[in-house]
């Protein structure tokens, strides 16, 4: 008995786990900016028989915000805790989940850097775990300091 609630308390992660870097909403706000050009254009053909020119630039405004507040909301959301045995990610806004991977499991921790993190001084690890295709964790926006400390463990 006294094994199952061992068990059990490596499965919850003691106290708070560590949040992405506050700089990453930014990078990901700009480099997300592609995807909301078809909500901005629906937006302003939607508005624009309102006779109204000055409702285009506060449509513009108003997807852009909602973007920042729902990218706000995923970084609020997303918490990873580096354990004695493994490493656990939770995310989710509205689906929460929760993925622990042991380290004996992980083949491969890369680090990458694209054009506006680097400048930012952040980097994304993926951990590869080679049980599955992909990823098996991803922590986008951490500095690099702590991308060598994760890379490392």
């Amino acid at each position: 008995m006294n094994e199952t609630v061992d068990a059990a308390e490596d499965l919850t992660p003691a106290g708070d786990g560590e949040r992405l870097h506050i700089s990453g909403l930014l990078v990901g706000f700009v480099s997300g900016l592609p995807q909301l050009v078809f909500p901005m254009v629906a937006a302003i053909f939607g508005v624009r028989k309102a006779d109204n020119p000055v409702l285009i630039p506060i449509v513009i405004a108003v997807v852009l915000l909602f973007s920042l507040f729902f990218r706000w909301l995923a970084w609020l959301r997303f918490q990873y805790f580096v354990g004695e045995h493994d490493i656990r990610v939770e995310k989710g806004i509205l689906n929460r989940t929760a993925r622990s991977i042991p380290y004996e499991r992980i083949q491969d921790v890369s680090i990458e850097q694209k054009p506006l993190a680097r400048m930012m001084g952040l980097g994304e690890v993926k951990f590869e775990t080679g049980g599955g295709d992909g990823d098996d964790a991803k922590l986008s926006f951490v500095t690099l300091e702590e991308a060598n400390r994760l890379r490392a463990l």
